[in-house]
């Protein structure tokens, strides 16, 4: 009977993010940048239907994926509910902010606003 377990083999993926909402425990924890979010995902894996999946996983501060953001993700091989987002692909707020900016100075407004996570309606 070992102590420590051995980590199982992962299966690499992508997955589009469905909603974002920090957990009880993650919104308790007030005096903290990094808290426990719950991760609704719809999983992409080679070989595989999508399938929905929820990770629920301590969140960068300046990493919270946006609704619609397409992240990376490894999946445990013999466990396809034990998801955990690859938050390195998660384009982080500082990131976001420049490429808002960026469109911003070129007069690119609609760009500016989609990179934020902004969905900007066609004008009628």
């Amino acid at each position: 009977m070992g102590l420590l377990r051995r980590e199982q083999p992962r299966a690499e993926g992508r997955a589009r993010v469905v909603t974002v909402a920090p957990t009880a425990r993650g919104a308790a924890q007030t005096g903290r940048r990094n808290v426990e979010f719950d991760v609704r995902l719809e999983v992409a894996l080679a070989g595989r239907a999508p399938y929905d999946a929820i990770a629920t996983q301590r969140v960068p501060h300046d990493r919270v994926p946006l609704i619609g953001d397409e992240v990376a993700v490894s999946v445990a091989a013999d466990d396809p509910a034990d998801v955990r987002v690859d938050f390195d692909s998660v384009r982080s707020l500082t990131e976001r902010a420049r490429a808002a900016a960026a469109a911003g100075a070129d007069g690119d407004g609609a760009a500016a606003a989609r990179a934020l996570g902004f969905r900007p309606r066609d004008p009628d």
